[in-house]
Protein backbone atom coordinates (compact mmCIF):
# COMPACT_ATOMS: atom_id res chain seq x y z
CA UNK A 1 0.00 0.00 0.00
CA UNK A 2 2.82 2.39 0.86
CA UNK A 3 4.41 1.76 -2.54
CA UNK A 4 1.10 2.51 -4.25
CA UNK A 5 0.72 5.74 -2.27
CA UNK A 6 4.23 6.82 -3.21
CA UNK A 7 3.52 6.11 -6.87
CA UNK A 8 0.31 8.15 -6.76
CA UNK A 9 2.10 11.09 -5.13
CA UNK A 10 4.81 10.88 -7.78
CA UNK A 11 2.24 10.94 -10.60
CA UNK A 12 0.43 13.88 -8.95
CA UNK A 13 3.74 15.79 -8.70
CA UNK A 14 4.41 15.16 -12.41
CA UNK A 15 0.90 16.34 -13.31
CA UNK A 16 1.46 19.53 -11.31
CA UNK A 17 4.73 20.18 -13.18
CA UNK A 18 2.96 19.83 -16.53
CA UNK A 19 -0.15 21.77 -15.45
CA UNK A 20 1.66 24.70 -13.82
CA UNK A 21 2.55 26.39 -17.15
CA UNK A 22 -1.02 25.83 -18.38
CA UNK A 23 -2.75 27.10 -15.25
CA UNK A 24 -0.72 28.94 -12.62
CA UNK A 25 -3.64 28.68 -10.18
CA UNK A 26 -3.00 24.97 -9.58
CA UNK A 27 -1.21 24.06 -6.33
CA UNK A 28 2.35 25.47 -6.42
CA UNK A 29 5.42 23.26 -6.23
Amino acid sequence: MFHRSSEILRQDHTLNIFCLPLNGRILPL
